[in-house]
């Protein structure tokens, strides 16, 4: 009896797991919508925009951090536009920055 309520706290914690995933990206995708103005790719004025909005950039860091992330993300070929994957990169790369 045992072996089985192990498996089933094991299904309900991928199960609880899953649904993370798909909140943190449902509300990625939401901020995204929001400051790309729906359209399928977002300018760097726009990522920096949205960070000044969420009151991120101080003394240490700074924008030239978001054109730095942004210029990372970005693929080569699209020269000034991020798509929603790279949007989250970019987005964890900012989180990653914050938390030092």
């Amino acid at each position: 009896m045992g072996s089985y309520n192990n498996i089933n706290l094991f299904a309900n914690i991928i199960s609880i797991i899953d649904h993370i995933k798909n909140y943190k990206n449902h509300i990625i995708q939401s901020v995204f919508n929001s400051f790309s103005n729906g359209e399928t790719s977002m300018k760097s004025k726009k990522l920096s925009k949205f960070v000044k909005e969420c009151k991120l950039i101080d003394k240490i860091f700074t924008i030239d951090y978001i054109y730095i992330f942004y210029a990372k993300e970005r693929k080569p070929q699209r020269f000034n536009f991020m798509d929603i994957s790279e949007f989250e990169n970019a987005f964890e790369l900012i989180a990653k920055k914050k938390e030092h």
